[in-house]
């Protein structure tokens, strides 16, 4: 196993080809990519250190990941601790590898918790935003190593699985659309009408103006207005990551939009991520000012039902569980955080 820091811009670039040489083997995952670890350590936490971790074969490296230092409290204690760069993502793998060579790569990164600590002084390791079958993996490998650790689960992500919305005919949902559907005809002479495409499309976005109807709906948005409740900027910084990544997932064919318009006019978007059947639901955002008419309601019910046409097996909300998503969802997924001991006063090594 090879750790080194990553102390700066440098760094990153430096390392960037070994991990993009690890993806395109990797089954796809919009965060299990240098550029989200970049982004999200560029934008959410520039002044951390972090650590990159590969794991050798005698065929070169088979494993990577990155992960951030951070000072937390336990108890009366200042403890370092290696945390994953999960800002911004629903569910990120604690590795980038491949699937059949993951059971073995937990294990392995298990068995080097000594040299982890030793290298980097942390005492424990935290995962944040792991799925079920992540987390099963890795508490087999720290339970048979015999190190502490802990396994909460912190949320859970709310499915559309298209077969069961289609079987179930959701009559309430297809009525209250309709309905709202009928009032803003009614009000603006005009029916909406869906926007969708997918794949390499960046630039056609951009020749239909979505780009600027994305900025004009986030400056609007309640998301934008609590971030910046929050922490002065925090809007900004959540808005520049989607931004900034709208090429790279396009260059990927990975970018998939709908939007909904009213004439020229787009009052209603969803940003996604579209990968062998999987929709990531990652974004969403609606006109103000129509909010009264349910235009989001609107653009996701006939965003399924396109969705449903094209074969997606399913659409994915992501870990952060609310009510609103649990009327849409026909199933959750546990989502779940990983801590264990790397030395000092939580284990021996």
């Amino acid at each position: 196993m090879d750790v080194r820091p990553l102390n700066g811009e440098t760094d990153w670039r430096n390392c960037r080809a070994e991990v993009e040489a690890l993806e395109p083997a990797v089954a796809p995952n919009p965060w299990a990519t240098w550029h989200h670890l970049h982004l999200a350590w560029r934008l959410a936490f520039p002044s951390a250190k972090c650590w990159l971790v590969m794991l050798n074969s005698h065929d070169g490296p088979v494993a990577a990941g990155i992960f951030r230092e951070e000072e937390s409290r336990r108890s009366i204690k200042t403890v370092k601790t290696l945390r994953t760069l999960d800002w911004s993502t629903s569910n990120l793998p604690p590795l980038i590898v491949t699937p059949e060579r993951a059971a073995a790569a937990y294990c392995a990164l298990v068995r080097r918790a000594g040299q982890l600590h030793r290298t980097t002084g942390a005492e424990l390791f935290c995962l944040h935003q792991q799925t079920e079958s992540h987390a099963d993996s890795l508490c087999m490998a720290l339970a048979e190593a015999g190190l502490p650790f802990r396994r909460l689960q912190t949320s859970a992500s709310q499915i559309i699985e298209t077969g069961p919305f289609k079987a179930e005919n959701p009559r309430n949902k297809s009525r209250n659309v309709r309905r709202n559907e009928g009032k803003l005809c009614d009000a603006y002479k005009t029916s909406p009408v869906l926007f969708r495409t997918r794949g390499q499309v960046y630039e056609t976005a951009a020749q239909e103006g979505i780009w600027d109807d994305l900025d004009r709906l986030w400056r609007q948005s309640w998301q934008n207005a609590y971030l910046e409740s929050l922490e002065p900027g925090a809007g900004a910084k959540s808005f520049a990551y989607f931004y900034e990544s709208l090429k790279e997932w396009s260059r990927r064919q990975w970018l998939d939009i709908a939007a909904l318009k009213l004439g020229p006019r787009v009052i209603a978007i969803y940003i996604n991520l579209a990968i062998e059947g999987k929709v990531w639901l990652l974004l969403t955002l609606y006109d103000q000012q129509l909010e009264t008419y349910g235009v989001g309601s609107i653009n996701l019910y006939k965003m399924l039902v396109d969705s449903t046409a094209r074969g997606d097996r399913e659409l994915d909300f992501g870990g952060e569980a609310t009510e609103w998503k649990r009327r849409w969802s026909t199933t959750e997924r546990p989502v779940y955080q990983i801590e264990f001991a790397l030395g000092g006063p939580f284990g021996r090594l």
